[in-house]
């Protein structure tokens, strides 16, 4: 859809113009979407009673609402979203941000396992939460699979990676361009759908 940033996508052919991009730009085939937006995040972070994330540095951001100090921390909804958006504080401005998201997908991930050993209904409240506030192409019957699948995935096993790269201007707006080492793990993830070895 031409030269412009890869979230231009989104607006111009919704998700699953996104998905052809990511998979032409990847290589790798994207089985299905979640999409929220900023509003759907806070929401679910508060319905499943917020996360615990380990914030890396102290945060002052004035533009994501970002203020905390270094360590472990409950996040409610609109702190999860606050840090999860802030790149103006962070290490490498969007590779930091995105390292900071990933790291909220696998405190939801951990908050997930955590809650369905202490009762396993509230994998109900978490799939209220999801169905509520996520657009996606899947069937109910698929986000129910999806939801159950999650509880097989170790979250102390889980390697939280931003794929490597650099900054740059494209008609007056900034890019990130990726490098060499991007494809090497696009490459690496369309063999089996994991990094490295098992």
């Amino acid at each position: 859809g031409g030269a412009s940033k890869i979230n231009a996508t989104l607006f111009r052919g919704g998700p699953e113009l996104t998905v052809r991009t990511v998979e032409r730009l990847s290589r790798i085939r994207i089985d299905a979407y979640l999409l929220t937006g900023f509003e759907g995040f806070r929401r679910m972070v508060t319905e499943i009673g917020g996360l615990d994330v380990r914030v890396p540095y102290p945060m002052s951001d004035a533009s994501s609402g970002a203020r905390f100090r270094a360590g472990p921390t409950r996040f409610d909804g609109p702190e999860a979203l606050a840090f999860s958006r802030n790149r103006h504080d962070a290490p490498g401005g969007d590779f930091g941000r995105s390292l900071n998201q990933g790291s909220v997908l696998v405190a939801a991930l951990r908050e997930l396992h955590e809650d369905a050993r202490r009762d396993p209904l509230t994998l109900y409240r978490w799939m209220a939460a999801g169905f509520q506030n996520l657009q996606t192409d899947l069937a109910l019957g698929e986000m129910f699979d999806l939801a159950m699948a999650t509880l097989s995935i170790d979250p102390s096993r889980v390697r939280n990676r931003v794929v490597s790269g650099g900054g740059g201007t494209v008609g007056g707006q900034s890019v990130v361009r990726l490098g060499a080492e991007a494809q090497r793990l696009f490459r690496d993830l369309a063999r089996d759908g994991m990094l490295g070895g098992r």
